[in-house]
Formats: C-alpha cells, structure tokens, sequence
C-alpha cells in the first residue's frame, strides 16, 4: 500500500465533498404565510438576514416543505406522489432543487457558507 492510499483510508473527507453530497434543506427560520394576490394562491416566505422574500405556489411549497437535508430525492419523489398523488421522478425533484437552490433560498451552515466563500475566492484569483 502507497501512502496516497493509506491516506485515504485513514484521513476523513474533506468538508467541501461533504458538502456536495448533502441534501438541500430548507431553512429552519423560515416565515411563511399563504396570500391571496391577483385570485391566485401564493405562499410567500422570507428567511430572516436574506434581503429576499420567495413566492411559491402552493404546490411547490408543499414539495419544499419536504426537503429536510436527510432525505434523498427519491425519499422526497415517493412521499410527495403519496400525499398529493402527483408523480415527480427523482431527476425532476433534482432539478427542481437546482432552481430553488438558484433563488439562494436553501439554508446552509457556517461552515457550507465558509466553504463556498473560499471556493469563489480561489476562483476569482484564477
């Protein structure tokens, strides 16, 4: 054995492919109120020290809600199709995480923050 491999066998991963490997989670201060606007319902949702406030329709919503960092996509497609009885295949809920991620609205901890920060960083050096 080379100690590249007894390198990896010994030391743990590293916080950033961690990271890259954890599910999407939705922010555990988040506000959250149902409205009516133009005879359409919307949940509107602000995440205190995010200068944003979300809209969703209610549907998305209830798929957010399920996201809770220890569930799979596919975890997250069979319980949304058995409480709404629409089927969502695993790469849809995948996709749709993607957007929401894109709205900077998922929570992320110190430490992803640190991380991200520093992955941007090296690249604007680059």
């Amino acid at each position: 054995m080379n100690i590249t491999q007894a390198l990896n066998v010994a030391l743990p991963e590293m916080p950033a492919k961690l990271m890259s490997q954890r599910y999407p989670r939705i922010p555990p201060n988040v506000v959250f109120k149902e409205h009516l606007e133009e005879g359409e319902r919307v949940v509107k949702a602000v995440v205190p020290g995010v200068d944003a406030m979300y809209l969703f329709p209610p549907q998305n919503w209830q798929l957010i809600q399920l996201f809770d960092g220890e569930r799979s996509y596919e975890e997250i497609s069979d319980l949304f199709s058995q409480q709404t009885g629409t089927l969502f295949s695993p790469d849809a809920i995948r996709d749709f995480a993607a957007d929401v991620e894109a709205m900077n609205f998922w929570y992320k901890t110190p430490q992803e923050k640190n991380v991200r920060l520093m992955q941007k960083s090296a690249e604007e050096r680059r």
